[in-house]
């Protein structure tokens, strides 16, 4: 590894200089060790060293006697590529005119290992060749890259860990963090790390996953059920988001519990992340050095919160998940038996011959369907709030669209059986169309639509939210017919029929059209050519339209589209 070293060569040839101008050794020797690095003069063949400064004695712990005996060898750490070998090898470059500026990893007297960087120059003194080694201590330098080389290290594991979390399995979660415990826990050089979660309201925790280094004795099958308020001075320390570090010897008296528990684990040294899930303690991540102390500085406990952020993350989702799959099991068994009640008592229906008989069974219905319905409804709103965004919406759309569905049943058995009482009031023309149209904007986005409205300011005496369901209906219809899109032209026309003031609403699709042989038969009860349908919505228009003494007629032909006419008296 090499660096271009400021200073070294002029710094070498004022040496050079003064030993070759001044005669007097002393004045030599003076400005020798009167330098800051060490500097040792080498054999320029064989690489022995003749003589040293001061600065090298004092860095190498020997006299300038001694570490005239010694090799280059002797002041290395014997490790490659710190050999003698490749020392001679760098000396035979300098020789040939090419300075080497490198790290080196060297060795004092009493066997301590430190870096140090040495520049070497060849050089001319006395009139022999000689190679001249400056030599500086860099351990303050590469300590620090060491720490930027870790502190990216483990940036890139974290960032590693939390990229398998994302959109995995929820089956694969809790292999997946024991694994990553694994892996933070090797990286720190940490004998055991392991989760701790709480339940019973946060009342009781227990140790959900651990990893233990070879020869560590794992802990979590003993730590179950603990109660919290057991170990409250430790959770005093967490409560509030803090990382938690501590050498086990030097905790308060007020720890005595806490200090007890971790004696018996044989920790030295511990290091606790909170889970905080929005704000709320869910548990924490532990990792324990059993072996020896241990102390993390400010850039790993930054990095460990972020570690816990992701893991508290992970967990939720596993949660989730699980209510989700427990809820969809229990609510798709309860929709299956609430679907074959309703079909049953249709059917029923549909063998009714009178009204009356109708009514009594749709009460029998709703009684029987609406109650567990409301309770589905309930259960999936909390489902609703607690799911993130991107996490199987399309389950939750499936179960809603089959509530919806259950739920408009009863609505339209209802409203089909009960006796048609209307509450008149003066509407706007315009006004009832646009509130049709705006209860399905969401299903008129492939639509487009023409209105054609006859003063449409113009006011008639209706029931305005009937009158405005039937328009919805035959306007849902219509989008129906046309699901890749079409043409759909509302008109509202005044006039006058059988001798009083009338207004006429066309409602007219391009879409798929109805079948000859089917016509005659959309206005009866429970006919329908829907997979999920009734068979009531026409027939609830009919009804609403006819109690208003007005008429509906419905012309159309396949793959050209239908036309629905209501006539309304004024």
């Amino acid at each position: 590894m090499l660096r271009r070293k400021a200073g070294a060569s002029s710094w070498t040839g004022w040496v050079v200089q003064m030993k070759k101008d001044d005669r007097s050794d002393s004045s030599y020797q003076a400005i020798f060790n009167a330098a800051n690095d060490a500097i040792f003069v080498h054999d320029i063949d064989t690489g022995e060293i003749l003589d040293a400064n001061e600065k090298a004695c004092e860095m190498f712990g020997y006299a300038k006697d001694e570490i005239r005996r010694l090799t280059v060898e002797d002041l290395g750490s014997g490790e490659k590529p710190y050999t003698l070998e490749e020392a001679r090898c760098l000396i035979q470059r300098a020789a040939r005119g090419q300075p080497q500026v490198f790290e080196w990893r060297s060795k004092d007297r009493s066997g301590r290992l430190f870096w140090v960087e040495v520049s070497l120059k060849h050089a001319m003194i006395e009139g022999k060749q000689r190679m001249l080694a400056l030599v500086r201590k860099i351990d303050g330098r590469k300590k620090v890259e060491e720490a930027v080389r870790r502190r990216i290290e483990f940036t890139r594991l974290i960032t590693s860990i939390s990229m398998r979390f994302i959109n995995m399995p929820v089956d694969e979660i809790d292999g997946t963090a024991v694994d990553a415990l694994r892996q933070i826990g090797e990286f720190a050089s940490v004998d055991r790390s392991y989760i701790f979660q709480f339940y019973n309201d946060g009342g009781k925790m227990e140790n959900t996953h651990e990893w233990c280094a070879e020869g560590i004795e794992p802990q979590a099958q003993r730590l179950k059920g603990l109660p919290v308020e057991d170990f409250s001075w430790f959770f005093s320390q967490i409560k509030d988001g803090r990382v938690f570090t501590a050498q086990v010897r030097e905790l308060p008296p007020e720890a005595a519990i806490e200090r007890a528990e971790w004696e018996l684990e044989e920790i030295q040294s511990l290091a606790c992340v909170p889970l905080l899930l929005r704000g709320v303690l869910i548990g924490f991540i532990g990792f324990d050095s059993v072996r020896q102390e241990k102390t993390w500085d400010e850039d790993d406990i930054a990095l460990l919160k972020i570690v816990g952020e992701i893991f508290a993350n992970a967990l939720d989702r596993k949660r989730i998940e699980q209510a989700l799959r427990e809820s969809e099991t229990r609510y798709r068994f309860l929709c299956e038996r609430l679907q074959m009640a309703v079909e049953q008592k249709v059917a029923e229906l549909r063998q009714a011959q009178s009204l009356a008989a109708i009514g009594q069974m749709v009460s029998v219905v709703a009684h029987e369907v609406r109650n567990p319905l409301q309770s589905i409804r309930t259960g999936m709103d909390v489902l609703h709030l607690e799911m993130a965004e991107d996490e199987r919406k399309e389950v939750l759309a499936d179960m809603d669209q089959g509530v919806d569905l259950l739920s408009s049943i009863i609505t339209e058995l209802l409203e089909y059986a009960r006796p048609m009482e209307l509450r008149r009031s003066s509407r706007p023309v315009g006004a009832l169309v646009e509130e049709a149209l705006g209860a399905l904007s969401r299903k008129l986005q492939k639509i487009d639509v023409v209105l054609e409205l006859d003063d449409q300011g113009r006011e008639i005496s209706v029931d305005g939210i009937k009158v405005t369901a039937a328009l919805t209906n035959l306007i849902s219809n219509s989008i129906d017919a046309m699901p890749d899109g079409g043409s759909l032209c509302i008109r509202s026309r005044f006039g006058r029929e059988n001798g009083r003031d009338v207004v006429r609403f066309s409602i007219i699709d391009t879409g798929c059209g109805i079948a000859e042989d089917n016509l005659p038969k959309v206005q009866e009860a429970f006919f329908t050519t829907k997979i999920r349908g009734t068979g009531l919505g026409l027939p609830i228009c009919k009804k609403i339209i006819e109690a208003h003494e007005g008429s509906m007629l419905i012309r159309s032909k396949v793959n050209e589209g239908t036309a629905v006419e209501i006539v309304l008296p004024v």
